[in-house]
């Protein structure tokens, strides 16, 4: 079942991660909540992310 809240340990450990682009989708993704996969080609996603 889907987490309500996003989880800050779990967090904590992704942000240490190389390579990520974060976003809020890939918060609640990393802390089991729902989330809307948005499907962007790699320029759009990065563009997105840097736009935020």
């Amino acid at each position: 079942m889907a987490k309500h809240e996003k989880d800050p340990e779990l967090l904590a450990i992704a942000r240490d991660l190389n390579g990520v682009t974060w976003s809020e989708d890939y918060e609640k993704m990393i802390s089991g909540m729902m989330y809307v996969l948005c499907l962007l080609s790699p320029t759009q996603s990065i563009m997105k992310t840097l736009a935020a």
